[in-house]
């Protein structure tokens, strides 16, 4: 059975006292459910403000394409990518070196080897998570 791939990812993020105090008083005024509601609303609000922003940094293609030319595959994508090994040997078959540029989560399964993610995948900058095991992560830096 399949492992589900949590696509959250808890953040540390350091206030000052005066930061904090306000957060608190609007909380407990009814503005806001508890500090995370109050943060996690205003990290929409900035991402909403710079949607324009980021569809320029990503050329906006979703939920994604591959591009093929001279052998190269790229992938443009907001959202979740898996990829096994099925898929990876596919593109190696067509002599396919991927490159991924996404937002969101990229999840390569436990089935990859890391030799097949070198001979497959040239570079992937990734916005978000990367779920892969420990040696493939290096890999991808």
């Amino acid at each position: 059975m399949k492992k589900e791939f949590n696509c959250n990812e808890k953040v540390s993020v350091n206030f000052s006292a005066m930061e904090l105090g306000q957060i608190d008083a609007l909380v407990e005024q009814g503005f806001y459910s508890d500090r995370s509601d109050l943060i996690r609303t205003a990290v929409r609000a900035e991402l909403d403000k710079r949607s324009n922003d980021l569809e320029i940094i990503l050329k906006a293609k979703s939920p994604y394409e591959i591009l093929s030319s001279d052998n190269d595959g790229l992938i443009v994508m907001t959202g979740i990518l898996r990829l096994g090994r099925k898929e990876l040997e596919a593109y190696k078959a067509g002599g396919i070196k991927l490159v991924i540029k996404m937002i969101g989560a990229f999840i390569i399964e436990k089935d990859v080897s890391a030799d097949l993610v070198k001979e497959t995948i040239q570079s992937a900058k990734v916005w978000g998570k990367i779920n892969a095991t420990d040696e493939i992560k290096k890999i991808l830096q």
